[in-house]
């Protein structure tokens, strides 16, 4: 059941409160987010197509977003800004229209036009800069400071709370059990940590018996944590100049980049880098071939799920929708 004090217009993801931190007057900003597509593949046993792109934004942020609004209101703010390579934008737009409040969304440079439109269309105030994410991140960070109105959103600890769900549907979809591995792109990282919080909290809670192993997915042009992986050590080199066709992975400083190091090491997973050419053909193949039509950033997974044979229950997570780029 879920708290007394809580108000579901929808429920969502927060069917999962006892896993999250529910807003103290217990009221919730959703559009139902969640409840995605398990789809096994047809050409791979064992694989599933975790379908992201089904949220109603058309990628995997609603979850944090769902969360972060949500707090946003309980705790009286008016004002909300966010960093962005386009989709968290776009859903941070979404909510932020649907709770009644301002939202200021600050993206880097190389946005897609049709993502800047979508977050435009909520009436979000946008503000392009020039530079990367990282550029954008310091805009916000900078906003936020000066003006305590705002209330700072993006990859943050709330977020986290929300895309933990990802991970409690895909065992409750598998009949209480645990895949064997789950293939994740990686931007700021905090997918991949949430997931690894997920995990280890429902083998704290006796749900399932062992953890996956977490496999990081960047592009080669901008894989800080690649490199990091694959030289055994928890410190990585930020990427000054990212660019890769997959945007919304292209974070060259990833916020929790030692964090990833660490979840993906204690899983006993890894972190992979695939080419543009290699992401190019996936998606091709994934639409050719499976029907499932993802931006790059599932490219980039689809990539990894075809250079080799995967032993066992394979979850990969489509996170966002091709008709987004």
């Amino acid at each position: 059941m879920a708290p007394k004090n809580m108000k579901l217009r929808h429920i969502g993801i927060w069917k999962y409160h006892h896993f999250l931190p529910v807003p103290e007057n217990g009221e919730i900003v959703s559009l139902d987010e969640g409840k995605t597509t398990l789809l096994e593949s047809t050409r791979h046993a064992g694989l599933h197509y975790k379908l992201e792109f089904e949220n109603p934004t058309g990628s995997f942020k609603d979850r944090g977003s769902t969360v972060e609004i949500s707090h946003a209101v309980s705790d009286g703010y008016q004002k909300v800004v966010c960093a962005s390579t386009g989709n968290m934008g776009a859903s941070i737009a979404a909510y932020s229209a649907r709770a009644g409040i301002e939202a200021t969304i600050v993206v880097p440079g190389n946005v897609p036009p049709i993502k800047l439109k979508q977050i435009q269309s909520y009436g979000a105030k946008l503000i392009k800069m020039k530079g990367t994410y990282t550029d954008a991140l310091k805009k916000t960070w900078e906003m936020a400071a000066k003006d305590k109105e705002y209330m700072l959103t993006g990859d943050y600890p709330l977020r986290m709370e929300g895309q933990k769900t990802i991970g409690l549907e895909i065992v409750e979809q598998l009949g209480m059990k645990s895949p064997d591995h789950v293939i994740v792109p990686i931007g700021n990282g905090t997918l991949i940590v949430a997931l690894h919080a997920a995990f280890t909290q429902m083998i704290q809670s006796k749900t399932i018996k062992k953890m996956p192993r977490l496999i990081g997915v960047q592009a080669k042009n901008c894989n800080p944590l690649g490199i990091a992986w694959k030289n055994k050590t928890t410190h990585f080199t930020p990427v000054k100049k990212p660019h890769t066709i997959a945007g919304a992975i292209e974070c060259g400083n990833p916020v929790y980049g030692m964090e990833v190091l660490t979840a993906v090491r204690m899983s006993k997973g890894e972190i992979l880098s695939v080419s543009e050419e290699q992401m190019k053909k996936a998606k091709l193949s994934l639409a050719q071939k499976e029907g499932l039509y993802t931006e790059y950033s599932g490219a980039a997974v689809q990539a990894v799920v075809e250079d080799r044979r995967w032993k066992g229950t394979t979850i990969a997570l489509l996170c966002g929708h091709g008709l987004k780029e």
